[in-house]
């Protein structure tokens, strides 16, 4: 925060300063300036974005069937077992219906029956036998469904979990499909969901640690990259990403809140890193640099070209650049950049210290 308020500071005061680049005052004496040979580091910078938290399983429970609901046993926040009942319909519709089907069934059997007897007496052809027994098998069917439908009118617990949200009371209507209740289970761990931007996305790998700091908790919680999605959502151009946390969770999370992390990528690409003083004239990311054209040698004089840059992030060591800079052997001036312009005739002093690090 401090380097990022620094730097602020240091873009605002070159930006204030008139834009010699634009028009080459005259120029009576080269302007003395110190320079320094561009370094390059290959650490990863850290990945943030917002994410939401979640435990990795979490389900809606409704009815298959609609119908009048006839009681809701749990509410949220509420621990449940493994096959606990946590809410039923009205069974009368769904009794009426497997007693019909099952009545359907005997019947078809029957037929068949008498089909059999007749065929085996030469009495009814085997076309009379066969759709006999076809009536038998559909009349099965639709008792294997009807039971279906009664099992599915009540709602038991698929794990030992917590109740998170209840979205019906008894007496209502509920449509097939209907929320009921939300559960989820704390035996499959927490997830922090995150969408990341093309270019963060692709520096990441399944593995890479990470932490994920929540408002209100004096610690980040630890964790690491468990899957990433594999494709861009249309509508905001992010690739999902999902972040499992370590061990158990402090007893103070809740599913949906907000959690900031920080992905920490094993290694990255070369970037160049300059002193806070090689940068004139900012404008939020983007920044100048003047590159000295000849050898930055003592007592050499040498001309200045201004090159436009792109700023990653502020560290101790200086500001790495995301883009701008891509030859390595080149010199910049770090001190006396206010006072150039594009094109203008310096005296290059020794370099200041950073070029020896």
């Amino acid at each position: 925060m401090k380097a990022l308020i620094l730097l602020s500071l240091a873009v605002s005061l070159s930006s204030c300063r008139p834009d010699h680049s634009a028009v080459a005052p005259p120029q009576s004496s080269p302007i003395a300036v110190q320079a320094a040979s561009v370094q390059w580091i290959d650490t990863a910078t850290p990945v943030t974005a917002p994410g939401l938290l979640a435990r990795t399983l979490e389900a809606d429970l409704s009815f298959k069937t609609g119908g009048l609901i006839d009681d809701v046993t749990a509410r949220a926040g509420d621990e449940v077992l493994a096959g606990q009942i946590l809410g039923s319909l009205r069974l009368e519709e769904l009794d009426a219906a497997l007693a019909q089907a099952e009545s359907a069934l005997n019947k078809a059997k029957r037929d068949l029956d008498r089909a059999s007897s007749l065929f085996a007496g030469n009495v009814e052809p085997l076309e009379t036998r066969q759709n006999a027994q076809s009536g038998v098998e559909q009349a099965e069917a639709a008792v294997r469904a009807a039971r279906f439908n009664r099992q599915t009118a009540v709602l038991t617990a698929p794990a030992a979990g917590r109740i998170l949200a209840r979205y019906a009371e008894p007496g209502e209507i509920a449509a097939p499909g209907r929320k009921i209740l939300r559960f989820a289970s704390d035996a499959e761990g927490w997830l922090v969901r995150v969408g990341l931007a093309q270019r963060d996305v692709v520096r990441i790998q399944v593995g890479n640690e990470a932490d994920v700091s929540f408002a209100g908790m004096a610690e980040p919680v630890v964790a690491r990259v468990a899957r990433i999605a594999g494709e861009t959502d249309p509508a905001s151009r992010t690739t999902l990403v999902e972040l499992r946390l370590d061990g158990t969770p402090p007893p103070e999370l809740r599913s949906g809140m907000v959690g900031h992390a920080t992905i920490r990528p094993e290694k990255g690409l070369p970037r160049a890193l300059l002193p806070l003083s090689a940068l004139v004239e900012g404008d939020g990311k983007m920044a100048h640099v003047f590159r000295v054209e000849s050898a930055a040698n003592e007592g050499d004089l040498a001309r200045v070209r201004r090159i436009p840059v792109e700023i990653a992030e502020i560290t101790q060591e200086g500001v790495v650049l995301r883009s701008g800079i891509r030859d390595r052997d080149i010199a910049i001036v770090i001190t006396g950049a206010e006072l150039l312009f594009d094109g203008g005739e310096v005296l290059v002093n020794p370099a200041w210290p950073f070029a020896s690090r």
